[in-house]
């Protein structure tokens, strides 16, 4: 007898087999019995399971049947004597009495009708039930949607709320930058008003501003307020200034041009021409 004989590994996975399907069985007998313990649900999956699992030990003592024909076939090629396949036998037809009788009970008349009767039982139960617990799942379900209907107000609500609150930060940041903007640009017209004021102030007193511009003009009406005194040193540098630049433009080191008074009366005739005074 070879440990590598394939009759051990299939030996092994039909007794495991049978192991399964007698608790099955004992389970399906104590579901017919009393029914209110499981559901239809139980019911059928123990019924089908234990079905599936009888067939499947029927196939696999199918295949030990075949390994004990090889065996006969060619005794001495796995050295098994008459004693060891009678063994062999003996299992194969042990398991498949307990299968048969299994299947026997499951197939007889009086229990499938007590089967039935206990299926239909469980249905009514069940059905009983499920109209309790679908009109309790319908008023659940409409509280629920009436819920879920207000959150979604409520929130949707916000959302505007705090959007109307975010465009008025943003208005309001406008508006703010558009005053500083016209604060700046008030400060700036006061101060040309002031220059120019005190410009008008200085021309009413009679000072010449041809030659001046408008920053020297400002200087000097800002020197007349404060000091007049100091306004007439300043026009008389400025005069010998002009002075010299006539000089300068007639032409320093000219031969006809060794004294002011040339210069002096050519700048004379331009200016009674319409020229610019210098």
């Amino acid at each position: 007898m070879s440990m590598e004989d394939p009759f051990f590994v299939v030996k092994g996975e039909v007794q495991k087999a049978v192991n399964t399907a007698q608790g099955l069985f004992q389970r399906w007998t104590e579901l017919l019995q009393d029914p209110s313990t499981a559901t239809r649900e139980e019911i059928d999956w123990t019924t089908n399971e234990l079905r599936n699992n009888l067939r499947s030990i029927e196939w696999d003592l199918e295949d030990l049947d075949e390994t004990i024909s090889i065996v006969e076939a060619n005794p001495r090629k796995f050295n098994l004597d008459a004693t060891e396949l009678g063994v062999r036998k003996a299992f194969i037809t042990s398991t498949r009495q307990v299968v048969r009788d299994m299947k026997d009970q499951m197939s007889n008349t009086s229990v499938q009708a007590l089967a039935e009767k206990k299926n239909r039982q469980v249905l009514l139960g069940e059905s009983r039930t499920h109209s309790w617990s679908s009109r309790a799942d319908k008023y659940s379900r409409l509280e629920g949607e009436l819920q879920s209907a207000n959150s979604h107000f409520i929130e949707d609500q916000q959302a505007q709320q705090q959007l109307i609150i975010d465009q008025q930060d943003e208005q309001l940041e406008l508006v703010s930058g558009s005053i500083g903007v016209l604060k700046n640009m008030s400060q700036r017209i006061g101060g040309e008003l002031d220059e120019q004021a005190v410009m008008i102030n200085y021309l009413k007193r009679g000072f010449p501003v041809v030659r001046y511009g408008r920053t020297e003009v400002l200087k000097l009406a800002l020197g007349f307020t404060l000091s007049p005194l100091a306004v007439g040193v300043t026009f008389l540098e400025e005069k010998r200034a002009g002075v010299r630049r006539l000089k300068s433009r007639c032409g320093e080191g000219d031969s006809h041009c060794n004294s002011e008074r040339p210069c002096r009366d050519r700048h004379q005739q331009t200016v009674n021409n319409g020229g610019p005074e210098v």
